[in-house]
């Protein structure tokens, strides 16, 4: 009877070691940057649960070995170019045993955004239309993905739009690669991301763009008899005074309207006249036979608007 009853206790314990399986361990690979670009430096870093100096961690790019080492948790690589497929492999052994492994695909893409304030500029000025602290901006996602060699046309493309800091529903979605905007009132840029991905999800790329605010300025051209309004060159600080007269334009940069500004001009401090047909246009008149040196300003502002006004001066000089 003790023999039997032994040999039924010893029973159920080899049958457990026999069966009881260990399991797998859990491993992650994450990206620095998220979204890759062509051709820069990412930085790739297993997460697994584990006990540190236990585990090997064997790294593999494209089947070739790029390092192994206990607790070598990280490599750095380069992202490769646009359209070329990178495949890294992490495994964790303990001895010659693969305890667990992760896998990560490298597929660089970029995008790029171009942006314009929708101000006034004159037709001679050759620089970017900037926005002001209140005008709209009109952005365009331009984006460069390759797939089989091709580009990704970008009415294919799913896009993201958040503006400082919050996610537009409304200007997201397939194929909105456009947005019309606000800036950002009392600051002085407005921030804008756009993350771009293909439906499959397998190409992405993300692009943050910090827009510069400009204040309003008013510009004084002077109108000659007979050469008529000189663009090519803003007046000077000191303007002389070489007949009997002379006519100034100002001309506003960056408002939404110019037509909606009002004018105030200065002699001095003193209010001139200025025509109702075009106020932005003033002409003074020498006087007697006296010489001196007389302070020109002018001022406009938009009814309504604090961030639309500005103000130019200058100093006419009568010999």
């Amino acid at each position: 009877m003790r023999a039997f009853i032994a040999a039924v206790l010893l029973i159920p314990s080899v049958a457990s070691a026999a069966v009881v399986p260990m399991p797998r361990i859990s491993v992650t690979i994450g990206a620095t940057p998220s979204y890759q670009r062509p051709n820069e430096t990412v930085k790739l870093t297993a997460s697994a649960s584990v006990p540190q100096g236990l585990y090997t961690y064997r790294w593999e790019v494209n089947g070739n070995l790029a390092g192994e080492d206990i607790d070598l948790t990280s490599i750095t690589l380069n992202s490769g170019s646009a359209g070329v497929e990178t495949v890294v492999t992490v495994s964790l052994r303990e001895g010659s045993a693969v305890k667990g492994e992760a896998r990560y695909v490298l597929r660089p893409a970029e995008i790029d955004i171009l942006w314009e304030g929708e101000t006034y500029v004159p037709p001679t000025y050759s620089g970017k239309r900037l926005p002001n602290g209140e005008s709209p901006i009109k952005l365009e996602v331009v984006p460069h993905f390759l797939k089989n060699g091709k580009p990704t046309p970008k009415q294919e493309l799913i896009y993201t739009w958040t503006v400082e800091g919050e996610r537009r529903q409304s200007l997201s979605g397939y194929g909105k690669s456009s947005a019309r905007i606000t800036s950002a009132r009392f600051k002085d840029t407005t921030t804008v991301t756009v993350v771009a991905e293909s439906p499959d999800g397998l190409l992405a790329a993300e692009k943050t763009v910090t827009i510069p605010h400009v204040t309003p300025r008013l510009v004084v051209y002077e109108v000659k008899p007979l050469a008529g309004l000189w663009l090519s060159r803003a007046v000077p600080a000191v303007v002389s005074l070489m007949g009997e007269e002379a006519t100034f334009r100002a001309i506003p940069y960056f408002v939404r309207n110019p037509d909606l500004l009002s004018y105030r001009w200065l002699l001095n401090g003193t209010p001139s006249p200025s025509s109702d047909a075009a106020p932005y246009v003033a002409t003074f008149r020498k006087t007697g036979n006296g010489k001196g040196s007389f302070t020109i300003s002018v001022q406009g502002t938009r009814g309504g608007s604090i961030f639309e006004k500005a103000a130019a001066s200058y100093k006419l000089s009568v010999e």
